[in-house]
């Protein structure tokens, strides 16, 4: 349990009473310490932006701002505060309503030694409690993060075996931090190695060859989400596939058949099952890949048998093909998110493909490939109107895509018409969203100053406003603007109220009001700390 002394703050607009509540109480003796203190709300918010607190003690009478307003601007900042109110008789009841937004307690006055260290040490338990909670979540968190592969790999077991609810396996994958594409296709491919050809292997050194085996496939795939491997019953390694991400599982097990030859000595069969679009039928693809590694018999030590393949019904080789759904759902993704060179090379895996899977001597080859083109410039011109951007603003006249598709005889002509109208619409949608950043700059800099007068204008609360984290829109504000926010603030209230007090006859109170700094001791101290004197300095002054 943290013992660390719990941080406090007083608030209340006299001194005396400050200086009752620091001296009424030994605060050490109850494991606190009064970090900071303040006269009025605004002053409050300065220090939470800047100083850790746990508990804040307040008056429920406050100038402008009572305590119980105060309060309820805090808790929605910072969830987690504890706040005590201090009240008389007159606002009992007044205060007790507090209790439903989220104040701790409340304590009575005259301010009582006992009532006090009571109330605090009642508090301080419950932050306690709350921390010793996260702890223990945490705690939690760290053995199943430590145990995570072990719960994984018992998991793909039971999805390869037993009849699964797709909501469960959504629930279960999401538990274990499993990225599946729900949506996608799933696939699987069984690697069966017979160690120990040339002379008998020892169980260690078995088992160290398959770890090595299998550390060589996780390191291909790592990085790319939607790629599992394990180990099943019969110590074969599996590979769960759910990416498109990384090419064809075919290919891929053709490359790791030459790395696993050329590693260790052993025969290799690696069976593939198809691919299924659904996961409850990833037990299907992997029944299908087990049954391929039967027919190594036939085929020989050291293939790669697809299932697909196995088919003798269906022996067609001039089988073109095309261009999966969610191959250009994922050209478009990569478009869209303005990574040109990702795309560009996704674009040319996606024509690898093609050329792997095609036969190139098939009279229809040429005119599958004017198709497939005429598909990705459809469906990205289709992308471009979904999006709100006139087609003409990126494509001009005499760039007629389709006419040029009817002129393609070559792959690389293909590619380089496709290449050509990606660079354009990348570079379009990056310009555009640059102009977006610039704009939301400005847009914040105009809320700022039409609710200068808010005394409660935190970061926190514009980034709401405008629906952005508050640690990105601290980091681009100070990149566009060259100071942090909150200086900028203080500069916007200070540049006001310098034109108000030049122009006008307003107290200094009203002018405080009108700038969001309610409190005239607080804006005469932050006004002579900006310009460098008094606000009966500076009329002076401007008026000599």
């Amino acid at each position: 349990m943290n013992k660390d002394l719990l941080k406090v703050l007083i608030v209340d607009d006299e001194y005396l009473i400050r200086e009752l509540l620091k001296k009424k109480v030994d605060w050490k003796s109850i494991e606190c310490e009064i970090t900071s203190e303040a006269s009025c709300a605004s002053e409050v918010f300065d220090i939470l932006e800047e100083t850790p607190i746990d508990l804040i003690i307040t008056d429920i009478n406050m100038p402008k701002t009572d305590g119980l307003e105060m309060s309820k601007l805090i808790l929605e900042s910072y969830p987690k505060m504890k706040i005590m109110i201090l009240t008389g008789y007159d606002k009992f009841e007044y205060a007790k309503s507090g209790i439903e937004m989220g104040i701790a307690d409340y304590i009575l006055k005259p301010i009582q030694k006992d009532k006090i260290e009571e109330s605090v040490l009642n508090v301080k338990k419950v932050i306690e409690q709350e921390r010793k909670k996260e702890l223990e979540y945490c705690f939690v968190k760290e053995k199943l993060e430590e145990n995570l592969p072990y719960l994984q790999e018992k998991f793909f077991m039971e999805l390869l075996h037993n009849d699964l609810v797709r909501e469960e396996i959504g629930e279960k994958a999401k538990f274990l931090q499993l990225k599946f594409n729900m949506d996608s296709k799933f696939q699987v491919a069984v690697i069966e190695l017979e160690l120990g050809i040339d002379k008998k292997l020892s169980e260690e050194n078995r088992l160290i060859t398959l770890l090595s085996v299998k550390n060589l496939i996780d390191d291909y795939y790592k990085g790319i989400d939607g790629i599992y491997t394990i180990f099943d019953s019969k110590q074969r390694i599996t590979i769960c596939h759910n990416s498109y991400e990384a090419g064809n599982l075919l290919e891929e097990c053709n490359y790791f058949l030459e790395v696993i030859k050329a590693n260790c000595k052993s025969n290799i069969t690696m069976g593939i099952g198809s691919p299924k679009s659904s996961i409850n039928n990833i037990k299907e693809s992997y029944k299908e890949a087990i049954l391929s590694l039967r027919y190594k018999t036939i085929l020989g030590n050291n293939t790669v048998i697809c299932y697909k393949d196995l088919d003798i019904i269906s022996n067609d080789s001039t089988v073109l093909s095309p261009i999966e759904e969610e191959e250009i759902e994922q050209l478009q993704f990569l478009i869209k998110t303005g990574l040109k060179e990702n795309a560009i090379e996704y674009l040319d895996s996606i024509f690898n493909k093609i050329v792997l899977k095609g036969d190139l001597e098939n009279k229809l080859f040429v005119e599958h490939i004017r198709v497939q083109v005429t598909r990705i410039v459809s469906m990205l011109l289709y992308m471009i109107s979904s999006m709100n951007i006139k087609v003409d603003s990126i494509i001009d006249d005499e760039d007629n895509y389709f006419k040029k598709v009817t002129d393609i005889k070559t792959i690389p002509g293909a590619k380089e018409i496709l290449n050509t109208l990606i660079t354009k619409i990348v570079d379009y949608i990056n310009s555009v969203q640059k102009h977006m950043v610039n704009d939301y700059i400005k847009d914040v800099e105009d809320y700022i100053k039409d609710n200068i007068g808010n005394y409660g204008l935190t970061l926190k609360k514009v980034a709401a406003n405008f629906y952005l984290n508050p640690s990105y829109l601290s980091r681009i504000f100070k990149q566009k603007i060259g100071i942090s926010f909150k200086e900028y603030v203080n500069k916007i209230r200070i540049e006001k109220a310098v034109e108000y007090v030049r122009n006008t006859d307003m107290k200094v109170y009203e002018i405080g009001e009108k700038i969001g700094i309610p409190d005239a001791n607080y804006f005469s101290a932050t006004f002579k700390k900006h310009v460098g004197m008094s606000i009966t300095s500076y009329k002076k002054m401007i008026q000599k």
